[in-house]
This record gives structure tokens, sequence and C-alpha cells, in this order.
């Protein structure tokens, strides 16, 4: 995990981004462009790893509530 911060810094860095990325914030921001996307809700479920579209269904739309 140690090593996917340290990357995480250096995508950052070279992306001009001030904020801490974190694997949270990576993760909240993928989900949300592939849902802008129209990325098949299975797809985002599988790429998140979630075992259950449920979930999915409950993080996107937690998401949803923020824009």
């Amino acid at each position: 995990m140690k090593k996917f911060v340290t990357l995480l810094t250096i995508v950052a860095k070279l992306c001009g981004i001030e904020q801490n990325l974190t694997s949270y914030v990576s993760r909240h921001s993928f989900a949300t462009q592939a849902m802008f996307q129209q990325v098949p809700l299975v797809a985002i479920s599988a790429m998140l790893g979630h075992s259950s579209l449920k979930t999915t269904e409950t993080y996107l739309k937690a998401l949803k509530s923020y824009l």
C-alpha cells in the first residue's frame, strides 16, 4: 500500500494536483468519471471490486449527491 500511495503522490505532482491524492479520492474520481462516460454499472462494480451491484448503486448514489 505504501508504494501505491507513493505512486499517487507522483501522479498528483505530474498533474499539478496540490491536494492529497489518496486511494479513496482516486476511487471516487474513477467511479465519477466512469459514471459520466456512461460505463455500464456492472463494469464499474467489477472494476471497484464490489461483490454486489447494490453496493455500487449506493456508492454512485452518494457521489451524485455531491454533484
